[in-house]
């Protein structure tokens, strides 16, 4: 009698671990994933996980990965400093630029270095 109650609640408890496992699969895969929202993941799971949708958005959660924050580098210059030293000239032949604006731009572009 011992014996068969023993095997029972041994049965019960490895159904037990195998359903919790299930159940948190969402949590547990964005845990191993490194999700920055694992906690989220895991209320969502705990929570509403009992409804199939909600561990479905979970386990779709848990496998999101999160937009990468991009780098934004100044504007490197197309050409050379001789050749946009060349174009300055070049506008300020065609009284496009005044020789102040020249000076001004040459100055900036000569300071860049």
């Amino acid at each position: 009698m011992f014996e068969s109650t023993n095997l029972l609640l041994g049965n019960f408890s490895l159904g037990v671990v195998i359903l919790g496992v299930i159940y948190f699969t969402p949590a547990i895969i964005a845990s191993v994933r490194r999700h920055p929202n694992t906690t989220a993941v895991f209320v969502v799971d705990l929570l509403l996980g009992w409804t199939i949708v909600g561990w479905i958005v979970a386990l779709i959660w848990s496998f999101t990965n999160p937009p990468r924050s991009r780098t934004v580098l100044p504007p490197q210059p197309v050409g050379s400093i001789a050749d946009e030293l060349a174009k300055l000239a070049d506008l300020r032949d065609r009284n496009l630029l005044t020789d102040d604006e020249y000076e001004a731009q040459k100055s900036k572009l000569l300071g860049s270095t």
